[in-house]
């Protein structure tokens, strides 16, 4: 096709030939007076043209617009203009596009775009700092991070625009802010070149002794004067090229926390912890902003499932940061945010675990997101609600929390962040509920997303434990004997929690393949991590404990299933309740029990909104009925 647009070019009149080059830096689809504006010819002689080149076939009248008839041929024109002629075409389109009436949606951001192509970018700075601007009040995460992004490289490389420095700090802070939920690799970037920025420019020692002085007088005051002399202490701050060194320290503080998250979700705990470290010698131990920086741990511990101490270390945390803004009364932002992420964190590493949340935590997290109209930190509380639901099997609490969770998602523009989550702890629900074609979906999308974020190791290797499940489920035996060691291997380099799961699976498939020693083999090695004091899950142990029961002399598998049950009841996993039941009553028993087996699995499944499993629960009841009232009128 492009072959053949070219040839139709190449005879074309010149006088078209020249306006289809000028309109295709416009797009696709052009508006008449934006057409005039950029022709720059008399009104006969462009619709002359028009008219040839609609002839030809280039170009179709559609309603008062003029559309290129295809996308290769929108394409091709655009490609085949020399790159000088194209750079100045987009600066024609732009300046076209400030003469609109101002306004219109997506005008300013148009505006920019075209001129960072053209041979004058650094005119696109300010249109772009406007439409990254545009975005953050409108939420739209991760549109405004790509708009900020391209403006910071602009001023970068523009030592003459007015105010170059000022507006380059703050674009950086801008970046590191709106990145960790829209793209956490770039918060990391723009953090490191902030803070390299301010080590070779400011004396932020001295700022960190002030702070320390100032902090000094504060604790040594009586009860009244602490409050009055706190609160100009932790205010915020404006970033800029004029702060004061103290200034500067306490923007660092702040920053920190949103680098220290970011580092923990890419999985370079090593950096992570020399920040912590870094941060631990310049603060007091009870600083809100060390506070807020150690929530970042448990960001780990969600993905490496090493509970032991965590949760408890977590309320200290949040603890210390509710008591800081009851203190001060209206926390900076950051250290506010810190205190509704931090609850966040909590509760889903607790919904992790299949336990239930915190009510007051979730209450108080959602009274700062309303108070500070932090609507990320609003989605993420909301999230915390879908991990509880995800495991346990709740589709009940699942299906209007995940809807209301993606509204949100949507809202923002779709962070990065956001959407990676849903596809690193929503696939067990799906799983557990043997749902192919949802589950094919969601790991698909994990799939699609790792692609896009390829140093993101803890999605890579999430993505690669749910495609050995999804192999398992699908009883694809030569997939699952690739996928399996790969994802064991995967999640045993990453640390991951996800290993346990995979042992879980992995017994499964050997069990289904007549290999009754690796499954058991299997099977014990989940049951050993599920029971580990350091990665002690309940979750964990009730898939580990109903994949051994089947491999075990009887009574050792009743006792398993018996405790998988107890654990399950105290968790209020409705979904492994059921699954417990059928399994049990495929095992053994008398018709009455079977049946009665079935009847509260077929119960729970319903509880659970698992229509799949209780379709399968009340087709094995139907024949064991008929069995029984068969036997009834026998005897």
């Amino acid at each position: 096709v492009q072959e053949a647009v070219l040839v139709r070019l190449a005879s074309a009149p010149p006088e078209q030939v020249a306006l289809l080059r000028k309109l295709a830096p416009a797009g696709r689809m052009l508006d008449l007076p934006l057409v005039r504006s950029l022709a720059g010819l008399p009104e006969a002689e462009l619709f002359a043209v028009l008219d040839g080149i609609v002839e030809r076939q280039f170009l179709q009248d559609v309603e008062g617009r003029y559309v290129f008839t295809h996308d290769t041929v929108h394409q091709t024109v655009y490609d085949s203009t020399p790159e000088m002629d194209r750079r100045g075409h987009h600066g024609l389109v732009a300046r076209a596009l400030q003469a609109l009436p101002a306004g219109r949606a997506g005008l300013v951001r148009a505006v920019g775009w075209h001129y960072a192509r053209s041979d004058a970018p650094a005119e696109a700075i300010q249109p772009l700092l406007e439409a990254g601007k545009a975005a953050i009040e409108a939420e739209a995460l991760l549109e405004a991070t790509l708009l900020l992004k391209e403006a910071a490289g602009l001023l970068e490389s523009a030592p003459d625009f007015p105010g170059r420095l000022d507006q380059l700090i703050r674009t950086w802070v801008s970046l590191v802010e709106v990145g960790y939920s829209s793209d956490p690799p770039t918060s990391v970037a723009y953090a490191e070149r902030l803070f390299a920025y301010w080590e070779s420019t400011v004396d932020v020692a001295s700022g960190r002794r002030e702070a320390a002085q100032r902090l000094a007088s504060a604790r040594t005051a009586t009860p009244e004067e602490r409050e009055e002399l706190l609160c100009p202490l932790f205010r915020e701050v404006s970033a800029g090229e004029r702060m004061l060194p103290v200034d500067v320290f306490w923007k660092r503080s702040e920053l920190q926390i949103l680098q220290a998250m970011s580092l923990a979700i890419l999985g370079r705990t090593r950096e992570m912890e020399t920040l912590i470290a870094s941060a631990s010698a310049e603060h007091p131990e009870d600083s809100p902003y060390l506070a807020g920086l150690s929530i970042a741990r448990a960001t780990l511990s969600a993905y490496t499932g090493r509970w032991s101490g965590g949760v408890s270390e977590q309320r200290k945390q949040v603890t210390r940061l509710r008591d800081f803004r009851d203190a001060v009364g209206r926390p900076p932002r950051r250290l506010a945010w810190a205190l509704g992420m931090g609850g966040y964190l909590l509760n889903v590493n607790l919904a992790l675990r299949g336990e239930a949340l915190d009510e007051d935590v979730l209450r108080d997290g959602l009274a700062v997101a309303e108070a500070h109209g932090f609507t990320d930190v609003r989605a993420y509380h909301l999230f915390a609600k879908v991990t509880r639901a995800a495991f346990t099997g709740d589709g009940a609490a699942f299906a209007p929390a995940l809807a209301q969770k993606a509204e949100l998602i949507r809202r923002l523009g779709s962070p990065r962040l956001m959407e990676r989550n849903l596809a690193l702890f929503t696939p067990p629900y799906y799983l557990e509920r043997g749902e192919h074609e949802l589950v094919a979906a969601v790991v698909a999308r994990g799939e699609a997303l790792a692609r896009v974020l390829p140093q993101d190791r803890w999605l890579q290797a999430h993505v690669q434990v749910y495609q050995a499940c999804r192999d398992v489920l699908f009883e694809d035996a030569a997939a699952a004997r690739e996928s399996l060691p790969r994802a064991l291997e995967a999640a045993r380099q990453g640390g991951l929690r996800m290993e346990t799961l995979v042992h879980v699976y992995q017994a499964r498939f050997e069990r289904d393949q007549g290999r009754l020693p690796a499954a058991l083999a299997a099977a014990q090695t989940a049951l050993s991590r599920a029971l580990d004091p350091v990665l002690a899950n309940p979750w964990d142990e009730i898939l580990a404990r109903r994949a051994l029961a089947p491999l075990v002399p009887q009574a050792e598998g009743d006792a398993h299933l018996r405790h998988a049950l107890i654990l399950a009841e105290a968790t209020g996993n409705v979904l492994q309740m059921g699954l417990v039941y059928l399994q049990h009553a495929e095992r053994h028993g008398t018709h009455e029990q079977v049946m009665l087996e079935l009847e509260i699995a077929e119960r729970a499944f319903g509880n659970a909104k698992a229509t799949h499993l209780q379709s399968l629960a009340s087709s094995l009841r139907g024949p064991l009925s008929r069995q029984l009232e068969e036997l009834k009128r026998s005897a």
